[in-house]
């Protein structure tokens, strides 16, 4: 299942998600952004949810974060 902050509410996505995903997709989001330019489109949207399930393993540790944006394709090929 793949769900994004931009389809649904915020409040929704807590409800739904918890409010550790919710913040990890934003977060990831933003990141990934900011590394690779503000050039997101919906496509991008499967790369975030599979940063966000790594990261789900290590407990949402930002370092988490940060190397898988940096091992995505996404960034890869920026």
């Amino acid at each position: 299942m793949r769900i994004m902050p931009s389809q649904f509410s915020l409040f929704r996505l807590w409800t739904l998600l918890g409010v550790s995903t919710v913040m990890a997709l934003l977060l990831a989001e933003k990141l990934l952004t900011c590394a690779t330019g503000p050039g997101l489109e919906f496509s991008h949207d499967a790369v975030i949810s599979d940063i966000v399930r790594k990261a789900k393993a290590q407990k949402y540790g930002f370092r988490t974060l940060v190397h898988e944006i940096v091992a995505s394709p996404t960034f890869q090929t920026k």
